[in-house]
């Protein structure tokens, strides 16, 4: 009874006060606590209301990128690819180097996983990415963390572009060339 009291409160909150200066940061509280409990669709309601009315807020990009791991979560590979390459626009619109190659290697393995027809993009996107990251000079790795990350990135990005060139099967002239 007094959860029921609790969200009342909050839908009044969410109706009546929109411009509050923490609406953002509750929305996206909202949308974490119903992430964790595996309502996707009640998630992405709150983080989409993020992605369209407070794009200047501090949770903008994780709200995008919680909703393409909500459509990943429901199943739904094309809406989350579509997400992806909005997020990735976003993030290098913004300079934000190291968050998009995330983005571009969750990219890759969604498209890996649309099945055949997709495995060219794929192949093209974990490309890109180990040539991005092999270079020593590339900006995504400032911090010893952010070194890390991108090594295991492109340690990713090398296995999923090999098993990618393993399940071709078509132009079959070149077929033995990608095995």
């Amino acid at each position: 009874k007094l959860t029921e009291k609790k969200e009342d409160a909050y839908k009044l909150y969410f109706e009546n006060f929109p411009k509050h200066s923490r609406m953002p940061a509750v929305l996206f509280s909202f949308g974490l606590q119903k992430l964790a409990a595996e309502d996707y669709t009640g998630a992405m309601d709150y983080f989409k209301k993020i992605q369209t009315t407070y794009t200047n807020s501090t949770p903008y990009f994780d709200s995008i990128n919680r909703i393409a791991t909500c459509y990943e979560k429901l199943g739904d590979v094309t809406n989350e690819v579509k997400v992806l390459e909005g997020y990735i626009q976003e993030l290098e619109k913004a300079g934000t180097s190291v968050d998009a190659i995330r983005g571009k290697y969750r990219l890759a393995i969604a498209l890996r996983k649309m099945g055949p027809k997709s495995m060219g993009a794929a192949l093209n996107r974990f490309g890109e990415l180990d040539k991005q990251l092999s270079d020593p000079k590339h900006p995504y790795q400032k911090t010893p963390e952010e070194k890390e990350t991108s090594d295991r990135i492109l340690e990713g990005s090398k296995f999923f572009k090999a098993l990618c060139y393993a399940s071709l099967t078509q132009p079959e002239d070149k077929l033995a060339s990608y095995k």
